[in-house]
């Protein structure tokens, strides 16, 4: 409260309203807290761009769901992120990746349904069709 109304502890001193030792004090642990968000879809396009952005910007831990730990993976996102093991089928790793965090952003894509030529094919469309309705019913 005391930022938004830019006031200063020197300030408040000379107030003979303001009593130090009824005042809330930070304990180092308080100070240092960075709320974490969880990234669902961290490897896909856009998912790499925000996780690259989040890390750059310094004011959130970065937590990630992803299907494998290749380093293939790895090497998309690089360090300082903690990396979830698994899918959105899995409702027990769903449950682990968002244990204690404080945000969701979710940017997965799910799979491409074209196939070369702009036709569709029936078999992915029935698997994303699944895959969707699976995410859907654990929502």
């Amino acid at each position: 409260v005391d930022d938004q109304l830019q006031l200063s502890s020197l300030e408040l001193k000379d107030d003979p309203k303001y009593d130090s030792s009824t005042a809330p004090s930070l304990s180092s642990s308080d100070e240092d807290y960075r709320p974490e968000v969880l990234v669902v879809g961290a490897s896909g396009a856009l998912g790499r761009v925000l996780v690259k952005r989040l890390l750059l910007e310094n004011k959130v831990r970065v937590r990630v769901l992803v299907r494998d730990l290749y380093s293939s993976t790895l090497n998309k996102l690089g360090s300082g992120v903690t990396y979830c093991q698994g899918t959105l089928k899995d409702m027990e790793s769903l449950e682990y990746a968002v244990t204690d965090v404080d945000k969701i952003v979710f940017c997965a894509g799910g799979k491409r349904l074209l196939q070369e030529g702009g036709k569709s094919s029936s078999t992915d469309n029935k698997e994303g069709e699944e895959e969707w309705d699976a995410l859907e019913s654990m929502l």
